[in-house]
């Protein structure tokens, strides 16, 4: 589930900046959408980032070890989960 926080920077010039983070707060690794379980849902969250390759665009939950690009390590890391189904 994304989870959004602004936090306010000053800047070198002393200007004020709103600076956005997102995270993507997940209850087990692979479960994409927040459902506490690991399904073709996810499945298909993860294939949208997999064509993408790096982050961004991809989706950085889709970055299962995050190391910066959803590839086949992160793959593997999916069927692994999407065996288990639930999340635990």
């Amino acid at each position: 589930m994304p989870l959004t926080v602004v936090a306010r920077v000053m800047t070198n010039n002393a200007s004020v900046q709103n600076v956005g983070v997102r995270l993507n707060v997940i209850g087990c690794l692979g479960d994409l959408d927040g459902s506490d379980s690991v399904d073709d849902a996810d499945c298909s969250l993860f294939a949208q980032s997999y064509n993408e390759l790096v982050i961004p665009p991809g989706d950085p939950a889709a970055d299962l070890n995050q190391d910066g690009f959803v590839d086949d390590s992160d793959f593997i890391l999916l069927v692994q989960a999407y065996d288990r189904l639930l999340c635990e």
